[in-house]
């Protein structure tokens, strides 16, 4: 399975240049490309919702035992 990736820069040249480096690469998918922040959000919650990328585990795989969604956020950092 392919890695897919949503490429957002605001530079079209550099954005171009990056999404044909990445479609050289058998192992990645480039689904998307945006031109600003809001833009990257929105296409990305898009194909988050439609199911055409995900982190690889699903919304119950993050329920924690309460039935709270955990992210990153509720773990502790490791200190070094």
């Amino acid at each position: 399975m392919p890695l897919k990736v949503l490429v957002a820069h605001d530079n079209e040249v550099v954005r171009s240049s990056i999404v044909r480096i990445l479609k050289e690469n058998p192992d990645v998918e480039v689904v998307g490309e945006s031109i600003n922040y809001a833009q990257t959000l929105v296409d990305a919650l898009v194909r988050i919702c439609a199911g055409e990328i995900s982190d690889g585990r699903s919304y119950r795989d993050n329920l924690s035992g309460n039935g709270s969604l955990e992210t990153s956020l509720d773990r502790p950092t490791p200190h070094a």
